[in-house]
């Protein structure tokens, strides 16, 4: 019985470190490297770490939100975190028709990331 759950939890553990990202992304999500940035200034002066990240299955993008300080009331925050990714990818191309799909937008508190979901 304890090997199961030994295996379990390696299983858990190497699920949770693959993406790397924090947040929530969907199943083949891939990262688009050279959209990362590990100091994105928005427009109200707070810094960011950003990653794209796409599915070929919908044709959203992915934007991890990361503070590049501690935040502490960063996850009541997803209102600035989607201000400032729509800025990062509209910045990489996505200009027309971008739209977000907030109810898709996820907080990972463990890593006090914001995934956030846009569609160009």
């Amino acid at each position: 019985m304890k090997k199961w759950g030994l295996i379990a939890c390696v299983a858990v553990c190497l699920s949770a470190c693959a993406s790397g990202a924090g947040g929530i992304l969907p199943d083949g999500a891939v990262e688009i490297k050279e959209n990362r940035v590990g100091g994105f200034t928005s427009s109200n002066g707070a810094r960011y770490a950003m990653r794209t990240y796409t599915a070929p299955s919908d044709g959203f993008y992915y934007i991890t939100v990361t503070p590049a300080g501690r935040s502490l009331s960063f996850e009541n925050n997803g209102r600035s975190a989607g201000s400032a990714a729509a800025a990062y990818i509209r910045q990489r191309g996505c200009t027309d028709n971008l739209s977000r799909v907030s109810s898709r937008d996820v907080y990972d508190p463990s890593s006090t990331t914001w995934t956030i979901v846009i569609s160009c």
